[in-house]
């Protein structure tokens, strides 16, 4: 009789005289193909009518990205710059202005036709209705001195027909005591001396041009922009 368990011997002999170590598939392959990344499968291919969509967008945008920086460029070129001759007219005129405007009381003031020559609207209406206080709150009842000194000047904005300076002020007050005025009691910084309060602050000059020559037109302390 033929024995199965010899068949079974004679297949792993083989014909080489030694039996085969018996080995499972799986330590047959390498590490590297044990441990193999399978690719990833390939992204759906996009339709023909979403290519075109992504296309007319994508070429929408660049030309809204060049016809902005063109326009930017237009309007960067066509800004009025001031040329130093304009430059030096536009500050000269600012510091006698704002000079004239904050310069009162005291033996010499200025007359108010002379300070009224250096305003434009609406600085002029409010001067002629308030004269001194529309620089310092009851100055007139008070019958306060102030002079003014400008210590620097720059352009923070410059137009055909108008511009806005950021104005660096010394500026002094003096107010008479109360006996000076009948004994009543003095304002706040009443009895200050002869020689006044000494500050100095910093203020905006909105500039108009009216039959070429720049006026006042208001005066604003440093970050209101309520006006």
């Amino acid at each position: 009789m033929d024995d199965p368990h010899r068949r079974r011997l004679a297949r792993r002999l083989g014909g080489t005289g030694m039996i085969a170590p018996r080995v499972t598939p799986s330590r047959r392959l390498s590490w590297t193909q044990r441990h193999r990344v399978r690719p990833l499968a390939a992204p759906p291919r996009m339709s023909r009518r979403a290519r075109r969509a992504l296309v007319a967008i994508a070429a929408l945008t660049l030309t809204a990205l060049v016809v902005a920086a063109v326009a930017w460029t237009q309007a960067y070129r066509q800004t009025p710059r001031p040329t130093d001759t304009d430059r030096a007219d536009l500050e000269r005129a600012a510091t006698s202005a704002v000079t004239a405007l904050m310069t009162f009381g005291g033996p010499h003031p200025p007359a108010p036709d002379a300070v009224r020559a250096h305003l434009s609207d609406p600085l002029l209406t409010r001067y002629d209705a308030e004269r001194a206080d529309v620089v310092l709150p009851d100055a007139v009842a008070a019958s306060a001195q102030m002079t003014v000194s400008v210590v620097g000047m720059a352009v923070g904005e410059f137009h055909a027909d108008d511009a806005r300076l950021l104005a660096f002020l010394d500026q002094t007050v003096a107010v008479p005591d109360g006996s000076a005025r009948g004994g009543g009691a003095g304002p706040p910084g009443a009895g200050a001396g002869a020689g006044g309060d000494h500050a100095s602050t910093a203020k905006w000059l909105v500039m108009r041009k009216v039959n070429h020559i720049w006026l006042l037109a208001d005066v604003r302390p440093v970050g209101d922009v309520t006006r």
